[in-house]
């Protein structure tokens, strides 16, 4: 059984409900993820939860993330990429298990969905193809001359806005490197 279908059992236990929205057919990553945003959004969660395709995890690993997020604005779990190392940049503050970060991957990565509310209202907006609206929260930067990617921009965005970023080493993420 998929750790998605095994986390939705665990959350139906608790009472926890949970939709699914997915965005297929965009290859550019922050286009994708903005669509995301806007559909997760519409669902009315608390929470929203973002987890890149081939990503293995524990359903547990969700019930913890959803308990950092009552404490914390924003969580990421460390996750390996083809390198083994997650990118973050950690700071040594600490709020009880999690470790404050300046940036972090967003590979399995959770925020209120509040704070990705009032994100957007700083974003550009803009429209897809099909006319439907979203903001640009998750689009590349470039900081003295070097490229970043969306999802280190996208918590770079998050941090310089004022909101806190953290770190759970406890949720153990694993990538299926194909």
């Amino acid at each position: 059984m998929s750790a998605f279908v095994r986390t939705q059992n665990l959350l139906t236990e608790h009472n926890i409900k949970m939709d699914f929205v997915n965005v297929s057919g965009n290859a550019l990553i922050g286009a994708a993820r903005n669509e995301l945003a806007t559909q997760a959004l519409d669902t009315g969660a608390g929470y929203i939860l973002f987890v890149d395709t081939r990503q293995l995890w524990e359903p547990v690993g969700v019930l913890r993330m959803i308990a950092d997020l009552d404490m914390v604005d924003s969580c990421a779990a460390p996750t390996g990429g083809r390198t083994g190392k997650f990118f973050a940049k950690l700071t040594d503050r600490k709020i009880d298990h999690l470790t404050e970060a300046e940036h972090t991957s967003i590979a399995f990565f959770g925020i209120r969905e509040s704070v990705l509310r009032k994100l957007r209202r700083k974003a550009v907006p803009y429209k897809d193809k099909n006319g439907d609206r979203h903001y640009d929260v998750f689009s590349h930067m470039i900081v003295d001359e070097e490229y970043i990617g969306e999802d280190i921009s996208f918590t770079k965005r998050l941090v310089q806005a004022g909101f806190g970023l953290y770190v759970d080493e406890g949720i153990k993420v694993q990538r299926i490197i194909i």
